[in-house]
């Protein structure tokens, strides 16, 4: 399931459109991994894709979709994992 971070209320909302951007060519490099909201609600299977001025992309496993997500929305784990993901 997908998750949405809203800003103007600060909560979490599943299924909404979070937009799309084409995928990059090769994210080989990096596995697919669980990446969960703060409050362990909503996951999606994706592979990191970016991390930049506190935001996250990454690519759905089941759709290709790349998708945004702020960095503040993610839990502990992931908020490190997407700082380092080479580590």
């Amino acid at each position: 399931m997908v998750a949405n971070y809203v800003a103007a209320s600060g909560e979490v909302s599943p299924n909404w459109d979070w937009g799309s951007s084409p995928a990059p060519a090769d994210q080989s490099r990096y596995k697919s991994r669980t990446w969960t909201n703060t409050t362990g609600e909503f996951s999606v299977e994706a592979v990191f894709v970016s991390y930049a001025n506190g935001q996250v992309r990454i690519k759905r496993d089941d759709s290709g979709e790349v998708i945004t997500i702020p960095l503040d929305s993610l839990s502990q784990n992931c908020k490190q994992y997407a700082k380092r993901p080479d580590k």
